[in-house]
Parts: C-alpha cells; structure tokens; sequence
C-alpha cells in the first residue's frame, strides 16, 4: 500500500471536479489511467469507484470500494461513501455491512445516526432500533433519534414504545414535526380522538404543511367524521394542487365513500393533470390508482405518455404491469427482463411483481430464483413465503405440506374467554357505526363489501377493548400449542409476547366475497366471526361464504384447488400463518357477513427495552 504523489492527489481533486460538473464519463477514464500508475494506493481505487458510481455501474463501483478497503478496512470516507452509492441505488440492506463497520469503528452519534437510518429504509426494526438507542446512549437529548427510534417502533408494531420516544422529543422541541408525528403513533393505535386532536395542533404550528393536513384527513375519517375529512381532503388539493398524496387521499375517500365509480374519482386529479402536465408527482398518481382499479388501457397509454418524456426504468416496469393485466404477456416479459437489470438486486416489489408475471407464464425455475432473492434480503418475508408455497406445490414437492402444514396452522376455536351475548349485541352495533364505506378499498382483498377505516383495537370502545382482550389470550393459548423448530420459517418467530400490527372489520354483501391473498405484514393473521347470514350458518350449499385455504389468486391461471375450507362459526376465531394463501368463496343472502380480522407480530425479548407494553 502507498499514498498517492503530491502531483496525483491534485490530479484526483480535478477528477471530482469533473465529476461534480457532470463530465463522469471523462472522470472515469482520468481515474482509471491513475490507477494504472498507482495500483497499491487504495485512495486511486476509492476515486474509481466514486467515478462508477457517478454514471450508474453499481457492480464495478462496489468491486472497486471493496478493493479501497482491502487496503484500509476501517477508513472512514471510504465506508460512508461506499454506503452512500450502494443506498443511492436503494441497496438499503447491503448498505448495513459498511454502516455498521463504520458505527463500531467510529461510535459517535452522527455514525449510530446514519447506521440506524438506512436500517429503516431497509425495513429492518429490529436493527434501527438497537442503532438508534446507541445513539441516545451518546446523546440522551438527542431529538433525531428520539424521532428515529419511534419510527422503529412503529415497523415492529411497539406502538406504546413508539409514543414514548415521540413524547420525549416533544418534551425536548415542541413542534409541529413531532406533534405530527404523535399524531401518527396515536392514529395507528386505534387513538383516534387523540389523534385528531393532535393533528389539528400541529397544523396550528404549521397551517399549510401538507403532510398535515393530509394524516387529518385520516384521522378524521378513523373518527367516523366523514364529512369533516372529505371537506378537509378538497380543501387541500385545493390550496395545494400540485401535490399526488393530496389528490391520491381525496380519490380513495371519493372511491370508496361517495360511492362514485374507479374511473369518476379520478375526475379531479385528472383536471389537474390537464393543467399540469409536466408534474410527475400528479401523472404517476394518476397511473397508480389506474392500475390499482384495473383501468388497464387507460394505464398503458398514460405510462407510453410518460415514457416518451422520460424513460426511467420504474416507468418500464409500470408499463409491464399494465401489459400483465391486459394478458399481452410477451411484451410484459420484455420490459420485465429489461428492468430486471436495474430493479432485479434488491428492489422486493420488483421481485414479486416479476416472479408473478413468470408463474403466469410457467416459468418456475426463474420465479423460484426471484423468490430466492427476496428471502436473501428478508427470510421473515410473508410474500416471498406465500409465492414459494405455490411453487413448491406446482413442483410436487413436499416442502410445500412442510411450509404450510394445513392440518396444523390452520385451525377455528371458540374464543376463550368467550364473549357475553350483551358483549356481543354491543360489538355489534359499534362496529355497525364504523362501516360507513359504500364501496370496496382499492387494492384489498373485499369483493362486494366495505372494510373499516383505520385501526379497530385500542379504540375507546368497551366491547372492542373486550374483544381485543380475549382475542389477545386465545391466540397466545394457540400459539403456546405449536410446536417449535428454529428452521421453519414460522415456527422459528414463536413467541409468547405479541403485538398487534393491523386490525379492522369487513362487512360483506349478498355475493360478496374476499379475493385469495396474504398478510404481509403479519406473522400470524385472522378472521373473527360476529355475524354470519342464514345461508352459511345454515350450510345450504357446501361452500357458501366459506373461508378456503392455499388456492393462489385467480389471475395467475393456475388452476390449484383449495387445500382446505373451513365453514365459519360466529364467535370462533380463526389463526393461520400470515403467509398462508387464503379467501372465502361468495354467498346469497339479504343478511351480510361481518368479521373482524386482524395481524400480529412476535415481540421478542430485547423488544421491550423501553418498558411500556403494547
């Protein structure tokens, strides 16, 4: 190893020159020619690397970090910078490698900070968690980690632990960030009164903060004020026309509560783009609610219109997606292959969209790759889990039963303790008050039915307070039940502490139904039944209003079979593993089916260093 000359490090300074003025092309081939003469100076390598980086060669860049810190393991500009390329191109969990080094190289706050940060864009709680509390441990008063820690908690569904960072930092700095941000962990944990309260404070601080008039848009609808959220969402895409979360709140609620059609609800938003149409922000929400409600033809010409400004790779794959959806599968594979070059690493939507489109098309050894690779990034992720208990079964192969288990991860029980009958009358008609929606949610699971807004438990209701509680115990009974085994993929999660990471009620009509889906939130996901019609309780016909388990989507073509069928029974619970395929077939009747449901997450031990209870 040597340093470079006096005369190659001002060379070095007019190669970042360069590449700071957009000439990286030029850099790169000024910095190899110094590497060429300075082989053993690992800062010639780092310059190289930076070089590739600048014009988009991730792979050669990455060689080129690991050669510079071949030299100096522990140098810190080569650390930061080497993470700093690999997240520029949202390789959040290879990023955690050279972060990490450089925290533990390096323990200040700034390092914990950065190390803790990329750990929630990779998703990884668990991780950032720990990060985040170093940092506290170096500065007790610090207000960003204070932040980031609630942030943390939300991913591992600790919403209690969450509130409690965020009300420190609100201690330390009143704001309208962290009075927003309360508003937030409130919201999620069913306080919706409070959540309301709060939102509306922090939007006194900050009156025209989009991001804040938008959660309260939310939170009111959560409150069952409709009207008030509708009044709140115009008002917003009013004063902020240009903004898609804005147009994209005020679309779902007009969808889903005014009861206009996919194609009327968009009427707004695409006024808005006729006058704008140059706005990326609007065009792409534009394009994802077309292709959420399955306006296929529409979403192609918009995505063609988009690409023909600029042909970013996401527009190739949102164009894939519009061809999947119309059947024109050759060209779909073109553009997914394509894309696969840039997404096809460590982008997880990517992925499962990818692997999805190669099932259709019978191509098991290359979905079955794609899968593979998600695992890699994420073994607990239920989607990947979900897809591969499909392959393994178009396979033959036995790893699917060992996966899915249906005789043992499935299973309907009484609730214990059960619930009073004036439990149960006072369940239901509160529940009643929270189905206001006229129309199924976008991109759920509801066919002919409507789901609740927001989250059910924690609410100030007695009788979902009363069912959260015996919810809670019989699913910790059942899972005291399960056996255990470190490789299994859902055994291994087994724990007696557990958190709740989304509940919510669905209401369904005469001929609704829900679509086969998974929780990919969850570890372990449910369906509690309130009230069932005649016609299922009845058994009139044999799968009427059933809840059927691994039969994958009908979009797929693949012509499996239900598993298993269970016929539901009001006030029996039932528990399966998240990743499970799993949906219920339609019924006739003038009575609806009303269930509620909800996921939950393991708690591990570690978890609850910040000693509330969630």
């Amino acid at each position: 190893m040597r340093a470079l000359s006096a005369a190659q490090a001002q060379r070095v300074q007019r190669i970042l020159a360069n590449v700071a003025a957009g000439a990286a092309k030029d850099a790169l081939k000024d910095a190899l020619d110094l590497l060429a003469e300075a082989h053993s100076a690992p800062d010639a390598h780092h310059l190289v690397a930076l070089c590739q980086a600048a014009i988009g060669d991730i792979g050669s860049a990455c060689v080129s970090f690991e050669s510079a810190l071949a030299f100096m393991p522990d140098q810190p500009m080569y650390l930061e910078n080497y993470a700093k390329c690999l997240r520029q191109f949202r390789r959040f969990a290879a990023a955690r490698r050279p972060l990490a080094r450089l925290a533990r190289t390096r323990p200040n706050e700034r390092n914990w900070l950065l190390c803790a940060s990329n750990a929630l864009d990779a998703k990884a709680g668990e991780v950032a968690q720990e990060c985040f509390q170093a940092a506290l441990k170096l500065n007790p008063n610090s207000t960003a980690a204070l932040r980031g820690l609630c942030l943390a908690w939300q991913l591992l569904s600790m919403h209690r632990c969450a509130e409690q960072a965020i009300r420190k930092a609100l201690d330390l700095e009143f704001n309208a960030t962290h009075l927003s941000m309360l508003a937030y962990v409130q919201r999620v944990s069913g306080q919706v009164q409070d959540s309301v309260s709060s939102y509306r404070q922090a939007a006194s601080l900050e009156p025209t903060r989009i991001d804040i008039l938008d959660g309260l848009s939310g939170a009111l609808l959560d409150a069952t004020l409709l009207d008030d959220a509708l009044k709140n969402a115009y008002e917003l895409v009013r004063q902020h026309p240009s903004s898609g979360a804005a147009h994209s709140t005020l679309i779902h609620l007009r969808h889903d509560y005014e009861q206009v059609s996919a194609t009327d609800a968009l009427s707004v938003l695409d006024l808005a783009v006729s006058k704008d149409i140059d706005n990326p922000d609007l065009s792409l929400t534009q394009l994802s609610f077309l292709l959420q409600t399955k306006q296929s033809e529409r979403a192609l010409h918009c995505v063609r219109a988009l690409r023909h400004k600029s042909d970013a790779p996401m527009l190739r794959v949102f164009e894939a997606n519009a061809l999947e959806q119309l059947n024109a599968s050759e060209d779909a594979a073109r553009l997914y292959r394509d894309a696969d070059k840039h997404f096809g690493q460590d982008d997880v939507a990517f992925l499962i969209a990818y692997a999805r489109h190669l099932l259709k098309r019978g191509d098991l050894e290359q979905a079955a790759a794609k899968v593979q690779i998600v695992l890699e990034l994420d073994p607990n992720s239920q989607e990947a889990w979900a897809y591969q208990a499909i392959i393994w079964r178009l396979l033959d192969d036995a790893r699917e039963h060992w996966l899915c288990q249906y005789d043992t991860f499935i299973e309907l029980m009484p609730l214990s303790p059960r619930l009073s009958e004036e439990q149960f009358e006072q369940l239901r008609k509160d529940l009643s008050g929270l189905h206001q929606a006229r129309h199924a949610p976008v991109a759920q699971s509801v066919r002919g039915g409507a789901q609740s807004a927001g989250v059910l438990f924690g609410r100030a209701m007695q009788s979902i307070s009363d069912l959260e509680q015996s919810i809670r115990h019989t699913t910790q009974q059942w899972i005291a039940k399960l056996p255990s085994d470190p490789r299994h993929p859902f055994l291994r999660r087994k724990s007696e502490l557990i958190a709740f990471a989304g509940s919510w009620s669905v209401k369904l009509w005469s001929s609704g139904s829900h679509a086969n889906h998974f929780h990919n939130q969850g570890w372990i996901s449910s369906a509690f039944y309130v009230s069932l019609p005649p016609s299922i309780s009845a058994a009139s016909e044999p799968s009427s209003g059933c809840i059927q388990f691994g039969e994958p989507p009908i979009e797929l073509n693949l012509q499996l079979p239900p598993r298993c069928i269970i016929r539901p029974v009001v006030g029996h619970l039932a528990l399966f593993p998240s990743y499970m395929w799993h949906g219920t077939s339609p019924f006739r009747d003038t009575e609806p089916r009303v269930s509620v449901a909800f996921d939950v997450v393991p708690i591990l031990n570690q978890w609850q260093s910040c000693g509330a209870q969630s």
